[in-house]
């Protein structure tokens, strides 16, 4: 009995050595240089987003992705060049106080990543501390998501994303959607 006891203590202190001191293979931590960035748009109406497949959205429901690429993610990215800016420019006319080339970022919020549904929830970043006045220094692999506040007059727009980066540098891309 008293050997038993012995054979599974050994068992059981040998199992608590080799599983705390593994090391978790997807945890790497690197840094990353931001090559550009993609844009997608969804229509928010229904329960979960959808792809706008035509550049049909109804105007209280339009939602915009912005994914930042680099070359390679880790499990943990830290940015070699800090995000320090974050513009949504309008390259129509948006309304009366938003003329074509202003920047209507501050029309625009961050999009609750527990709304996206199991199609998306996987992809969305962490905060967007830009709007507390940080600059963004760590991403996570996904995307930010921004779901439009207002509701503009139906018509086409244009918006141009860009993000700043404390070298200098401006990563953007434009995109155009129908409100309807």
């Amino acid at each position: 009995m008293r050997t038993k006891n012995a054979l599974y203590a050994g068992l059981c202190t040998l199992f608590m050595l080799t599983s705390a001191m593994c090391c978790d293979e997807d945890a790497s931590e690197g840094i990353i240089e931001l090559t550009g960035i993609k844009l997608e748009q969804y229509d928010n109406s229904g329960a979960h987003p959808v792809s706008i497949e035509n550049g049909l959205c109804p105007k209280e429901a339009y939602l915009i992705c912005i994914t930042p690429i680099a070359d390679y993610y880790y499990s943990i990215n830290t940015l070699k060049s800090p995000i320090i800016a974050f513009r949504i420019l309008t390259l129509t006319d948006f309304n009366k106080d938003y003329p074509a080339g202003s920047d209507v970022y501050n029309l625009f919020k961050e999009y609750p990543p527990m709304l996206l549904g199991e199609n998306l929830s996987g992809y969305s970043l962490s905060s967007d501390c830009l709007e507390k006045g940080q600059p963004i220094t760590t991403l996570d692999q996904g995307a930010f998501y921004k779901v439009l506040l207002t509701y503009p007059q139906p018509g086409t727009y244009q918006f141009r994303i860009e993000l700043e980066t404390e070298d200098g540098a401006i990563l953007a891309e434009e995109t155009e959607v129908n409100l309807y």
